[in-house]
């Protein structure tokens, strides 16, 4: 086993817990500004065309960012806190 599993189990959980915290954290915050354009075109406060190009442009991005966090959340972050039970029950065993 112990060369399928590799790592300081403390470490590797210290960074699940920040890259869980990060991806959260970052998805609320696009969220926030997506909710804050979204006004911003209802109130009509911005609305000339370079607007709509910005929007976009923002829609594009924003998506293909969210698409990034949400793999990383359901992913990549339950594949290390998986790797850490196993390393603490190699370690244990």
């Amino acid at each position: 086993m112990a060369s399928e599993v590799v790592g300081d189990p403390d470490e590797i959980q210290s960074f699940s817990d920040h890259l869980s915290e990060y991806c959260r954290s970052t998805l609320d915050a696009l969220l926030t500004i997506k909710n804050r354009l979204n006004e911003m075109e209802s109130n009509q406060t911005w609305a000339d065309s370079r607007y709509q190009q910005y929007k976009g442009d923002f829609d594009e991005a924003s998506g293909r960012i969210e698409n990034s966090l949400q793999q990383m959340a359901e992913e990549h972050v339950p594949h290390l806190r998986a790797l850490v039970e196993k390393l603490r029950a190699y370690h244990e065993g």
